[in-house]
């Protein structure tokens, strides 16, 4: 049986995004030229190009000033707590049935965006991290998605601050992703979630996975198991069946 194939517009995705938005998030006008329908549009081309509101509106015709653009989404936007927990719905929202109908492998991804700016309203809102295009401060995120016929389906989102532990944004994520009725039937890790604490999250919670293992210090002796962080020693560091110290190792968890 041939696999059928299609193309998606960008057209069709920015207006099944707004629709999402609009249905999950509502924004409420905010004047004549602030509309929620203007603000979604401004929304998805930054987002869309990682840009700012002020590209944005520079580059959409009839668009707002960016200060009234900016002076909108204060005003429109729910508090923060509250704006995550609409985001994650949007991404649960539509989910092919196939994907809870029987457990998936499910994957952990943490973005690092540059910042070169201030905070905004307090400096653990940026996350701090390895030097990475000329800055090491970084708007982050971490996601938790399944590919699924070939696309990629997000569904949980979850933001990254200075301090916040790693073995709670693995927890934050799982639970996200089960409250969108996706269980995970293994669980891939980026190598930036490397962590004694998230090795023993993961082995207590009895979910199977792969993570990949970084090497630090002198070399090992045969046999040894590498350091994560959050460890003095290797001692307790690996998951049930790791292959230490070889390139490109992984860690799996047992049931």
């Amino acid at each position: 049986m041939r696999t059928p194939h299609y193309t998606v517009t960008a057209r069709q995705v920015q207006h099944h995004t707004q629709t999402l938005l609009d249905r999950h998030l509502a924004l409420a006008d905010h004047g004549r030229k602030c509309t929620a329908t203007v603000l979604y549009a401004l929304l998805c081309w930054a987002a869309s190009r990682i840009a700012s509101i002020a590209a944005a509106c520079a580059a959409l015709k009839d668009a707002p000033s960016d200060q009234a653009a900016r002076d909108a989404l204060l005003a429109t936007l729910p508090d923060y707590v509250r704006l995550q927990r609409c985001l994650n719905r949007a991404l649960a929202d539509g989910l092919p049935k196939a994907l809870r109908r029987q457990r998936q492998r499910l994957a952990l991804d943490l973005t690092l965006i540059p910042y070169y700016g201030q905070p905004f309203a307090d400096p653990a809102e940026l996350y701090g991290g390895a030097a990475k295009a000329g800055t090491q401060l970084f708007h982050a995120y971490a996601t938790a998605y399944v590919i699924y016929r070939g696309c990629r389906w997000t569904v949980a989102l979850r933001p990254v601050y200075q301090g916040d532990g790693w073995d709670a944004i693995v927890r934050d994520l799982l639970r996200q992703a089960v409250r969108a009725g996706v269980k995970a039937r293994l669980v891939l890790l980026d190598r930036g979630f490397y962590s004694v604490a998230v090795i023993r999250y993961l082995q207590a919670a009895r979910y199977p996975f792969i993570l990949p293992v970084i090497r630090r210090g002198r070399s090992p002796r045969p046999g040894a198991v590498p350091a994560a962080r959050g460890s003095s020693s290797p001692a307790g560091a690996a998951a049930g069946t790791a292959t230490p110290w070889s390139s490109g190792a992984a860690g799996r968890g047992r049931r």
